[in-house]
């Protein structure tokens, strides 16, 4: 409803922090819609917004649950470029992934003066 929709721009669910938050991890809808068969409900590897997956990750760890599945990275980025509203920002600059000349070869321009 309030949010971004970086995976699927033509669908209503959005994805929300604060109602993740609130929720315990419910509020990342838009990636659930997107990708209904991960357990996870997000591609965020943290825990501290989305606690349904941890608890899910425990029960798995004691035998309570077990075949979950998850989306690949590869896939992901297919989707959000395929369909996603453009405020997807794992990928780009400040990526884990992005080469260090790249940071090097960066012109920034009007640079904040901290």
């Amino acid at each position: 409803m309030w949010g971004k929709k970086p995976y699927d721009k033509s669908i209503f669910p959005a994805e929300n922090k604060i109602i993740s938050i609130i929720t315990l991890g419910e509020g990342w809808h838009n990636y659930h819609h997107a990708f209904p068969w991960d357990y996870k409900t997000s591609e965020l590897g943290k825990y501290s917004t989305n606690l349904s997956t941890l608890v899910i990750d425990a029960f798995a760890k004691i035998g309570w649950a077990y075949d979950l599945k998850t989306v690949s990275a590869e896939i992901v980025q297919k989707r959000v470029q395929k369909t996603g509203d453009g405020s997807h920002n794992v990928w780009g600059w400040g990526d884990k992934d992005q080469p260090k000349e790249d940071y090097e070869k960066a012109r920034i321009i009007l640079r904040k003066i901290t």
